[in-house]
């Protein structure tokens, strides 16, 4: 899913590139609901310790350096899925 995106989330790259915004922005065309959101949401954060290098303030960046808006949400260790828009 967003596996592209590891180098760029743990300061291995200095910004996305296009394998990653690809698949950000495929990830967000699918989050048509509210309910994708939050699966979409707690699958990320299932994943997220797998990757314990990943850096948030990256990760919170990544939408906007992909040309994706991503209204009302704000990427953070401390997202309440359930609370999603």
């Amino acid at each position: 899913m967003v596996v592209p995106c590891v180098p760029y989330l743990t300061d291995r790259a200095a910004v996305p590139f296009g394998p990653c915004c690809n698949e950000v922005v495929a990830l967000n065309r699918t989050a048509s609901t509210r309910q994708d959101r939050v699966t979409i949401c707690r699958c990320l954060e299932g994943a997220a310790p797998r990757f314990p290098r990943a850096d948030f303030k990256r990760a919170a960046a990544l939408p906007r350096l992909c040309g994706v808006v991503l209204h009302n949400i704000t990427i953070s260790p401390n997202l309440d899925c359930s609370s999603l828009p």
